[in-house]
C-alpha cells in the first residue's frame, strides 16, 4: 500500500512517511537481496502501526530441481521471473 497507490482506497488513513520512503526505494532496487529487505521493513512498520488488512489465504510454493539446472533466480518477492538465464550443465 502507498498513499499514491491503487490499493490506499482500501487504507485511507494509512501515510506513513518512513513506509513511503522504504517502498519508493524497494521500487527501484533490482537486487532482490536488498529489495526483500526493504519490503520486509516496511511490512513491519505496517503491522506495528496496525495496518487494516486481514489475509484470507498464503501460498506454499515447492520446487524441485534437477542438480543440472543452474542459475536459476527468483526475485525479492519470491516470484520466478528471470528463466531466460537458466541453462544447463551437461
Amino acid at each position: 500500500m502507498h498513499p499514491e497507490g491503487v490499493s490506499h482506497g482500501f487504507a485511507p488513513n494509512f501515510d506513513i512517511p518512513e513506509y513511503n520512503v522504504l517502498v519508493e526505494e524497494a521500487r527501484t532496487v533490482t537486487d532482490p537481496d536488498r529489495r526483500r529487505e526493504l519490503y520486509t521493513e516496511a511490512l513491519t512498520i505496517g503491522y506495528e502501526t496496525g495496518w487494516p488488512l486481514i489475509y484470507l489465504f498464503t501460498y506454499d510454493d515447492r520446487m524441485g530441481m534437477h542438480p543440472d539446472v543452474m542459475d536459476y533466480q527468483v526475485d525479492g518477492l519470491g516470484t520466478v521471473r528471470f528463466l531466460k538465464y537458466v541453462w544447463l550443465d551437461r
